[in-house]
C-alpha cells in the first residue's frame, strides 16, 4: 500500500489520532523515513534495537522539535507517533531493516 492510500485509509478510519496529527501525517512519514535511526539502521544489532532508536528520535522530535506553524508537541504526542507507526509502518520497516542490513 503506498503513503497516499495509507493516508486516505486512516482518515477514513474512526482512529483516536488527533485531527491536528491526521493533517500532518505525511510530514510523520517523512520524518520517520529520514531521521537518524532510518540513515544509519545497521547502527543498531537488531530490529527491536533500531525500533528503539527510532522511538527515541520521535520522543525528541515532540519534546525539541519545531514545525513551521510552531512546536511538534502543539500536534503530535509520543504516543500518537509510536502507535501510529505501530499500526501502519512496522512491516515497512522491518523490510527496510532487514535490506539493509542483512
Amino acid at each position: 500500500m503506498n503513503l497516499q492510500e495509507n493516508i486516505k485509509r486512516i482518515l477514513r478510519e474512526e482512529i483516536q489520532f488527533s485531527t491536528e496529527f491526521k493533517r500532518r501525517i505525511g510530514g510523520f512519514v517523512h520524518y520517520v523515513w529520514n531521521n537518524f535511526a532510518t540513515q544509519y539502521p545497521c547502527d543498531s544489532e537488531t530490529f527491536e534495537d533500531f525500533m528503539q532508536v527510532l522511538y527515541m528520535e520521535i520522543e525528541q522530535v515532540v519534546d525539541e522539535g519545531d514545525a513551521e506553524d510552531g512546536p511538534v508537541s502543539n500536534w503530535l504526542t509520543y504516543e500518537e507517533g509510536v502507535e501510529y507507526v505501530k499500526k501502519y509502518m512496522l512491516n515497512d520497516l522491518k523490510q527496510f531493516y532487514d535490506e539493509e542490513c542483512s
